[in-house]
């Protein structure tokens, strides 16, 4: 295997992966990314959470872009993971200001949370145009880049290119206390992104093939599975 440089193979797969999904070359913003998960007029309470007055975003009929229709696929129905936080009054006005004020895309300056208040280094307002930064592991890092609110788990699994079909299991930590970092729900700030972690992997395969050119059994299986998805999800486009 000398002479064969993974980090340059994935340079080079990186364009023929992103053109075959309809994806940008230039990054997908976040606002193109969740905008179809909508905080409607009516909201509804949570399916899991409503016992305790915690209401739930809605996936809109349709996209409004081909990333959307990329991480729909395969998921006809309404997505989990769509519980909205609860804000007190005063930390909406804190975030709405930071929205209203301050640099997207980018921790909050030194300046501008002394002049907030705020002790926290990591509070991000999500620039709408622009790709996520890194997502970490607190439910509160980010601000929605149009709604004074911290984001939902869907919307960080959207961002981290997982499916909607893609649930996440175990407890859902509430922004303000002290079991959020433990919280195996927003585990998801640990995990490479799915479709990174697709493409590491399917490079990894090629890499360390036999001379024959022969493939891990398990791998072909994956392979075909993930070519049915593409092919159903480039065939919805035409449509």
């Amino acid at each position: 295997m000398s002479g064969i440089d993974p980090i340059q193979r994935l340079r080079v797969a990186r364009k023929a992966f992103l053109e075959t999904r309809g994806l940008s070359l230039t990054g997908t913003g976040a606002k193109a990314a969740i905008s179809d998960l909508e905080e409607v007029e009516e909201l509804t309470f949570d399916e899991e959470w409503g016992g305790q007055g915690f209401k739930a975003l809605k996936r809109a009929a349709k996209t409004s872009s081909a990333y959307q229709e990329l991480m729909r696929a395969g998921s006809p129905s309404q997505p989990t993971d769509l519980r909205l936080p609860r804000h007190s009054a005063t930390s909406i006005a804190r975030m709405q200001d930071i929205l209203d004020n301050c640099e997207r895309g980018v921790c909050l300056r030194p300046g501008d949370r002394q002049r907030l208040g705020i002790k926290k280094r990591s509070t991000t307002a999500l620039d709408p145009a622009a790709p996520s930064p890194t997502i970490g592991t607190l439910p509160d890092d980010f601000i929605h880049y149009s709604r004074p609110r911290a984001m939902t788990v869907r919307e960080h699994a959207r961002l981290q290119s997982f499916p909607d079909w893609f649930s996440f299991r175990g407890r859902t930590p509430q922004v303000g206390t002290d079991e959020r970092t433990h919280a195996p729900l927003y585990s998801s700030g640990k995990r490479c992104p799915a479709a990174l972690g697709r493409s590491i992997g399917r490079n990894a395969n090629r890499t360390t093939a036999g001379p024959d050119g022969e493939q891990d059994h398990r791998f072909r299986e994956r392979h075909r599975c993930e070519q049915r998805t593409l092919a159903e999800f480039q065939g919805n486009r035409r449509h």
